[in-house]
């Protein structure tokens, strides 16, 4: 028998119509959640074809990789390399796609959170390091001085030099796309660790098309999804026995946002609590030997690489809680942070303390509502595997943060939202250490089967990522001329308030204010006021659209402000008083009927 031939059988017929009608298995799910809806089922049955596809050519890639070392990565004619870097690039051209249709058509209902970064980095290279006034205003009375009071993000300033180059909402965009699409390598290089070569690429892909992951494509700007990147590199580190690289990439992850060191204290407990093998530490397979765990050295590597991370992530999550956010952002940064959770207290104290001392209040607290759903639509895609994986653990504090958070539907347990993304590499993780303890158990052929599985049941789930409803924004409004012309009448500098969806065209200004959401009752006196008529692009609550309304009354009325343009439901006020700062803004004369000459 040639070598390879009876990985390339595999297990048989059976176990290949199972792969291949996994996305049926997926709306199987909706069915019995009583959630089935045509749009599902076109898109599942779609797939099919796509999930037969891919079992025929991982089944393939398995039969010539049988045999070989596990870090041998075949790429075919191509080269491993080569090919990667196209799968890879081409997942950056599809995020970008839909990331710059989305911006350009102003489908962004929280595009205020785009802005207010692109307004932080923008006064960064202006001399003002991390100020802004768009969520600071909205948040906070007063607003905060600094965007290290809203949250700990130092890794903001890493994007400063290509945002000085291109300053322009884009660029972070595209910089976060770019960041998602580089996840695959490391995604590819820890499932050809723990599950073997032949189906590390559709592993990967797995990851990458988890809603969690690409759904932020049609999300706002959020620097905390930059942590997906270095949590994944941690974790090949670690399933690779470098750890000295271990400890850099937790590093690099806490620079993204102070709740990341939830995580990363986790994963140094698993490592104190269940030792370095269990969670994933090769034997002397990997570096020649040089990273065999035996007993001995398993209790030294513990305590040497295991307390760090927990020590380092508690302290930076604590730093960024209990200091540099209430000092700079004052007392109510404080109660931003357990607002989240004020349906449960008061104080961390009074929320702990009714917590941790009612177990049926707990437990209703975990699994009441939505939740349910939150949990299954989390873990579906990757069929639930993680449940057999250590390295899954390390999502529990984060996941019950999201679980907690106040009300029956809060935006934490959004499957597709950025409070999601950093527990995705975890459960990942988790999937690919219990299909590890597969690959060498005859007859089970996991180098072929589980890659199409995973990813036919996680593009089974974009539907969650790219809804319906926000595919629909992706086609410009009648009026997206007229939004662009009105801010192009903005010169950059002056400040601003403007309707939500408008403000990244109009942020590269010391002073910006969503006109719907500014937190203060009172109007601010910018040098110019956007409004658009249409609120079906900003998102505004019900309580908040009889202040709205009166507040953009109050600008219309004013004395101190002429209208210089006024089309499509699309007005721009400006103020009549001279303008305060350094520029010079040209004259523009009032027509009849509002229209700038």
């Amino acid at each position: 028998m040639r070598p390879g031939a009876a990985a390339g059988r595999g297990p048989g017929l059976g176990c290949g119509l199972l792969v291949a009608a996994a996305p049926l298995l997926f709306f199987l799910g909706d069915v019995l959640r009583g959630t089935p809806s045509p749009w599902r089922l076109g898109w599942v049955l779609g797939l099919l074809p796509l999930s037969g596809l891919l079992l025929w050519r991982t089944r393939a890639v398995a039969g010539r990789v049988a045999g070989a070392r596990a870090g041998d990565l075949p790429g075919g004619r191509l080269g491993p390399a080569v090919l990667d870097g196209l799968v890879a690039g081409g997942w950056f051209a599809v995020l970008s796609a839909l990331s710059l249709a989305h911006h350009r058509a102003f489908g962004d209902l929280l595009a205020y959170d785009t802005a207010y970064y692109h307004q932080v980095l923008w006064n960064t290279g202006h001399g003002r390091c991390l100020a802004g006034t768009i969520l600071q205003t909205l948040y906070y009375s007063p607003p905060l001085a600094n965007d290290l009071g809203l949250h700990v993000s130092p890794g903001l300033l890493l994007l400063l030099p290509f945002h000085v180059l291109l300053p322009s909402p884009v660029t972070l965009l595209l910089l976060r796309n770019l960041a998602l699409a580089l996840a695959f390598f490391p995604a590819a290089r820890l499932a050809g660790r723990l599950v073997g070569p032949a189906a590390r690429r559709p592993l990967a892909l797995a990851l990458l098309v988890h809603p969690a992951v690409a759904g932020l494509s049609l999300h706002a700007f959020y620097p905390v999804t930059f942590a997906l990147l270095p949590l994944l590199w941690a974790l090949v580190a670690l399933v690779e026995g470098r750890w000295r690289a271990w400890l850099v990439w937790l590093g690099l992850a806490l620079l993204w946002r102070e709740d990341v060191g939830l995580p990363v204290a986790a994963l140094g407990g698993l490592i104190l609590l269940l030792g370095p093998a269990r969670c994933g530490v090769p034997g002397p397979e990997v570096a020649g030997g040089a990273a065999r765990v035996g007993p001995a050295r398993g209790g030294q590597l513990r305590w040497r690489w295991g307390l760090p991370p927990l020590l380092g992530g508690l302290g930076w999550l604590l730093l960024g809680t209990g200091v540099l956010m209430p000092r700079l952002g004052g007392a109510a940064a404080g109660q931003a942070v357990l607002g989240w959770y004020a349906v449960h207290g008061g104080s961390a104290g009074e929320i702990a303390g009714r917590l941790l001392g009612d177990p049926a209040y707990l437990l209703a607290s975990l699994l009441g509502g939505e939740r349910p759903g939150y949990l299954f639509a989390l873990g579906r895609p990757f069929a639930l595997l993680f449940l057999g994986g250590p390295l899954a653990l390390a999502s529990l504090p984060g996941l019950a943060l999201n679980l907690l958070a106040g009300g029956p539907a809060p935006p934490t347990l959004h499957p597709a939202s950025h409070y999601s993304t950093l527990l995705v590499p975890l459960l990942f993780a988790g999937a690919l250490q219990t299909l590890g303890r597969w690959r060498n158990r005859p007859p089970a052929a996991v180098g072929w089967w589980a890659g199409p599985l995973l990813l036919g049941l996680a593009l089974s789930a974009l539907p969650d990522a790219w809804p319906r409803q926000e595919l629909a924004r992706l086609l410009p409004p009648p009026q997206a001329a007229a939004l662009r012309a009105a801010a192009a009448l903005v010169p950059p500098g002056a400040s601003v308030t403007a309707s939500s969806h408008l403000l990244p065209l109009v942020a590269s200004t010391a002073e910006a204010y969503s006109l719907e959401r500014i937190f203060a009752s009172q109007a601010h006196p910018t040098e110019y006021v956007l409004h658009d008529a249409d609120p079906s692009r900003t998102y505004i609550r019900p309580a908040e659209a009889a202040a709205a309304a009166a507040r953009w009354q109050a600008y219309r009325e004013s004395p101190d402000y002429a209208t210089v343009f006024a089309k499509q439901g699309v007005t721009v006020l400006r103020r009549r008083l001279p303008p305060v700062g350094p520029h010079r803004e040209p004259e523009v004369t009032p027509l009849p009927g509002g229209h700038a000459r």
